[in-house]
């Protein structure tokens, strides 16, 4: 009882947050949204932000570092953008319809172009640490199978990912500024541990060039609700079976902050 009287105080909270920010944004005409992930809040620095509303709350020990759930208006050559920094995990202990709260606000706000990012292991050794690769497609049947049911549909609408409005808008913003994007796909694990060497040899077999705990869940639920989306990827490290190097998440944040400028530098050309 005491479990179910939380869950709805919760719910309650959600709703209330839900409001505030659908009234006061829902005048506005929003050309794109983007969901930063590990180590990309920087990007905030480089923007004018019009205004900041909590999206979530959780409590402080249920937070990630780096994700400070928090909702940004931002322009950028005067179109008005919509930042969520910071995003949900599935190993937060968070249900799949959790995760994807973001998108249902987004929804209601009718802002149908979705950018996500997020920082990868690299799988690929043609890859490095800093690269920017857009996420070509993603390999996770496992979850596919798993949230079915918690969505009431009968299959997934993959073969509209990625959008091509987005993909050939990011890639020509990026060779604009003369930086390469690489195309890879990405294998999606549900963390929060990091993998064995064993299963990144798995994965390469598989066909997969990336890892990481996030980005398909909004992908999954984006596309079958007829957004526009597209994911892009910072290289934070080498994958354990690539690299011998003991993987933490303060490396992941450190390095993929130090590709922020190159991700400024498209995104301002993106929205030109």
């Amino acid at each position: 009882m005491k479990q179910d009287a939380e869950n709805v105080i919760i719910l309650m909270n959600r709703n209330l947050l839900d409001n505030s920010i659908v009234k006061s944004l829902s005048d506005i005409n929003f050309d794109t949204a983007i969901i930063l992930g590990s180590g990309f809040k920087k990007i905030l620095n480089y923007f004018k932000i019009i205004s900041t509303f909590n999206y979530l709350n959780l409590n402080q020990k249920d937070k990630i570092k780096g994700h400070s759930l928090k909702l940004h208006h931002i322009k950028i050559h005067n179109k008005n953008i919509l930042i969520f920094e910071g995003r949900l995990h599935l190993y937060q202990g968070l249900s799949f319809n959790e995760c994807v709260y973001p998108i249902k606000v987004l929804q209601k706000l009718n802002c149908r172009n979705l950018i996500l990012t997020n920082s990868s292991g690299a799988i690929n050794n043609k890859l490095s640490p800093g690269d920017i690769v857009l996420i070509n497609s993603f390999i996770g049947f496992w979850f596919y199978n798993k949230i079915f049911n918690s969505m009431k549909i009968a299959h997934t609408h993959q073969t509209v990912y990625p959008s091509q409005l987005l993909k050939n808008r990011f890639l020509e913003a990026a060779k604009s500024v003369n930086l390469n994007v690489n195309t890879r796909n990405y294998f999606f694990t549900s963390g929060p541990s990091y993998e064995t060497p064993a299963e990144i040899r798995m994965m390469k077999t598989a066909g997969a060039d990336l890892v990481g705990m996030s980005t398909l869940p909004e992908v999954f639920y984006a596309t079958n609700n007829n957004f526009n989306v597209l994911s892009i990827s910072s290289v934070s490290n080498m994958a354990s079976d690539i690299t011998k190097q003991k993987l933490t998440h303060k490396e992941v944040i450190r390095t993929t902050e130090k590709s922020t400028k190159n991700f400024v530098k498209i995104f301002k050309n993106f929205f030109s």
